[in-house]
């Protein structure tokens, strides 16, 4: 029985968003997967943004299709994360980013929320047609590269960006 589900955002999930970003930046942490939130002006400018994103003729230039979702607590209905698929990779985003980015507000983590996350975003892939899955992270993340590995991924590899060592993971679906 999954605690989450994943929906996407609508213009009614104003408040939740703008709360979990406002957690984000209260404990400095990045928020990935959530398809730029984090420098959105305003929520509509990032609702939009998020909306033509989501359509191959509509996305914006420099990005790929993405499906951005919130991740909801079935029981209390809080915004618990946020997970984004890319339904293709460029150049940039074989060596980091890969196909799925997710994040877990500090409040919530530590509860196994992003492995279902994960989970159910896998689930999305597959009704994309998707056949395998790159997961990235930077080696320092114990627990992302933990939860990754609990949804049946495998290291392929390490690269070095920078200061940065970044781990590959793939997932075959």
């Amino acid at each position: 029985m999954n605690r989450l589900y994943l929906k996407s955002p609508c213009a009614t999930d104003k408040a939740a968003v703008l709360a979990y970003r406002q957690e984000f930046l209260n404990s400095g942490d990045s928020i990935d997967g959530s398809g730029g939130l984090a420098w959105a002006s305003t929520f509509e400018e990032w609702l939009e943004s998020v909306q033509d994103n989501a359509q191959k003729n509509t996305v914006r230039a420099g990005c790929v299709p993405t499906s951005v979702y919130l991740a909801f607590a079935c029981d209390t209905n809080h915004l618990v994360g946020m997970i984004s698929i890319r339904h293709e990779r460029n150049a940039a985003l074989e060596q980091f980013g890969g196909n799925i980015g997710y994040s877990v507000r500090y409040s919530q983590r530590g509860k196994g929320y992003a492995a279902e996350m994960l989970s159910l975003a896998l689930e999305q892939c597959r009704k994309l047609g998707l056949s395998s899955i790159l997961l990235t992270c930077h080696k320092s993340n114990v627990a992302s590269a933990r939860t990754m590995l609990k949804c049946g991924a495998t290291l392929q590899d390490e690269l070095q960006l920078g200061p940065y060592t970044i781990q590959r993971y793939w997932i075959a679906l």
